[in-house]
């Protein structure tokens, strides 16, 4: 439920989710089309807390408007935010890009912004250089819109140098780490969606592209994707390809055998996206007592790789499971794999020679 009322020269919204009640008085003259206003915005928000229970960004995007300064980057933000036209969930990773490495930054005047300030700012991070990359990229978006407004003749971040860094190796779980997950869900559709990635490698968009006709035990056909709320009849490699499921994927996955998708919400849509599975994950994760990896979006299938190749599967077999490249494999995996038991195994070979 969601409602508003005059608070006095301001707006009151409310918002009651699973019993739980917030309230956000929003600096707006209560007129009869502000509330209007605000009553359609409210909707929007409760059908996205409901899905994450992220009451901070909500509170933000329904008051946040009137407390940024004009002209500055806290204001051009919100703007670009609003104006510009992408999927939901890539405006929702916008804007957690833009809050986690630039909101620091909000009341300063557009401007006034300098590479070596936005640089030396985001040197505080330490970030890899893939997330260096996202973090420019998104605040380049913000900056284009100012620039176009006249705000400003040039781009701050035109020409930024990315320093070349050594890649980190992916954090990822033990075997027992990740049963201990596996083992701490509560809702049924997530355990069997993450076990299923965990056990397979599989894309986050080939799980909610998964329809009963790919189960074709013991593998799983992996022929589309769900990108940006559709399907599309390709992979990411634009091949097919067979995943194996063990024993324990058919299980979980037997229930859901006879519908339209295989993981979809009780109304029997599928899946638009993660938001939802992705609050069980880290409730799961938070149970059991383990890490947590934020950053590392697709914890199940780094897990599912590094596990194989420690445990000296073919590299081949494990590219082919997971629709890699051989070069990414080692790339991203395979430099990083303790070499501890190398030496004994060349060893080894020549035991029984003369």
């Amino acid at each position: 439920m969601a409602t508003v009322s005059r608070d006095g020269e301001r707006i009151r919204a409310r918002i009651l989710v699973d019993g739980q009640r917030y309230s956000a008085s929003i600096a707006l003259k209560p007129t009869a089309r502000n509330l209007a206003k605000v009553k359609k915005q409210l909707e929007d928000a409760r059908r996205y807390l409901e899905e994450t229970g992220d009451w901070a960004t909500v509170k933000s995007q329904l008051t946040g408007k009137s407390h940024v300064i004009r002209d500055s980057l806290a204001h051009y933000a919100q703007k670009f935010l609003d104006t510009t036209t992408v999927a939901r969930s890539t405006l929702l990773e916008y804007q957690r890009t833009y809050n986690r490495y630039w909101g620091e930054l909000g009341n300063r005047m557009i401007h006034t912004l300098r590479k070596s300030d936005l640089r030396d700012h985001l040197s505080t991070f330490d970030l890899d250089p893939k997330t260096e990359r996202n973090a420019v990229g998104v605040l380049r978006l913000v900056l284009k819109v100012a620039l176009e407004d006249g705000l400003i003749t040039a781009l701050p971040t035109e020409n930024w140098k990315y320093e070349r860094k050594h890649k980190r190796p992916p954090r990822v779980y033990t075997p027992e780490q990740r049963d201990a997950i596996l083992e701490s869900f509560q809702h049924p559709v997530a355990h069997a969606f993450y076990l299923t990635g965990f056990l397979t490698g599989m894309r986050l968009e080939e799980l909610l592209a998964l329809q009963p006709e790919h189960l074709d035990r013991p593998d799983i056909v992996v022929t589309q994707v769900r990108t940006r709320q559709k399907v599309e009849e390709r992979t990411k490699i634009y091949a097919e390809r067979r995943a194996y499921a063990p024993p324990a994927v058919w299980t979980a996955l037997e229930p859901y055998r006879f519908q339209d998708w295989v993981f979809q919400r009780p109304n029997g849509n599928g899946f638009t996206d993660a938001n939802v599975l992705r609050g069980e994950l880290h409730a799961a994760i938070e149970r059991a007592g383990v890490p947590a990896y934020p950053e590392q979006r697709s914890i199940w299938r780094h897990t599912y790789i590094s596990i194989a190749l420690m445990e000296r599967k073919d590299p081949r077999i494990v590219a082919a499971q997971t629709g890699h490249d051989l070069q990414t494999l080692h790339r991203h995996y395979y430099a990083f794999i303790p070499r501890d038991r190398d030496r004994a195994e060349l060893a080894s070979m020549f035991e029984n020679t003369i």
